[in-house]
């Protein structure tokens, strides 16, 4: 962007005569700034204009040639002065608003990495093989290894997989709770935000669906990478185990036994 606001602003100087000539950009409309049948430098740097469509910011919202009282005159929407800089655009961005987790909640009882990990998973963006081969990375199969039974997006492997449900059936009846119908990372979090009238009673579900999660996705590296299938009741074990851990040593949101905990944490 920085060359093409130069090019706009600056047309008096070599290089910028040389483009334009080059390229035919004074018979073209304003927001072109190649000829595609020309190979080169100048077409890769031109090329920027599809990486912004896909992050859904058109070139128009950053240059444009309004016309004013004093005549036309190139101006950057992002800044107040109308002046381009690499930093805000480097805001713009940044502050695209992220649906999938405007509402995301961090808990401080988890390392960060388990934190990270179901942020990327509630925004898809996790290394399954679904979004694997969409970035033409070459797998096996984009089919999950759990079940054999569809492909493995995220939010198949981590809450819609027969095997990720039978292991959720178990932490729900470890919960006292019965299964919700979920079929989406975000929808489960969701349904923790809105699960009862205690706000640490909310914090500990979550914090055991993470939990949950984290297990389930550590699950299907083993069965990945080692050929290991573990037992549904292994994994619930070691959901029990970890998340107990984690929480405990934190002392934020409960103070109970390990034999209250293993038998029902919600009580």
């Amino acid at each position: 962007m920085k060359w093409w606001w130069k090019l706009r602003t600056e047309p008096q100087h070599l290089w910028a005569e040389v483009i334009s000539s080059l390229h035919h950009l004074s018979t073209k409309p304003i927001d072109v700034y190649s000829k595609k049948s020309l190979s080169g430098v100048w077409n890769n740097i031109a090329g920027i204009r599809k990486a912004l469509d896909k992050k859904g910011i058109p070139v128009t919202s950053i240059l444009s040639k309004p016309i004013s009282p004093h005549g036309a005159s190139w101006r950057c929407e992002l800044s107040p002065d109308g002046t381009y800089t690499v930093r805000a655009l480097r805001q713009r961005l940044d502050y695209r608003p992220h649906n999938n987790v405007e509402k995301f909640c961090w808990l401080k009882v988890f390392p960060l990495k388990v934190n990270c990990f179901i942020w990327r998973a509630a925004m898809g963006r996790i290394p399954v093989a679904v979004e694997l081969s969409k970035r033409g990375v070459s797998v096996e199969t984009k089919n999950c290894l759990m079940c054999n039974e569809g492909e493995e997006s995220t939010d198949h492997v981590l809450v819609d997989c027969p095997y990720a449900r039978r292991v959720f059936e178990g932490v729900f009846g470890w919960c006292g709770m019965s299964m919700e119908p979920f079929h989406s990372v975000k929808e489960l979090v969701d349904s923790a935000s809105r699960w009862g009238r205690c706000q640490k009673k909310r914090e500990l579900l979550l914090a055991i669906y993470y939990g949950t999660i984290w297990c389930i996705w550590k699950s299907r590296n083993e069965r990945v990478f080692k050929k290991i299938l573990h037992p549904k009741l292994k994994v619930i074990d070691f959901i029990k185990s970890m998340t107990y851990l984690w929480v405990k040593n934190t002392g934020e949101i409960i103070r109970m036994d390990w034999a209250t905990w293993s038998q029902c944490p919600l009580l």
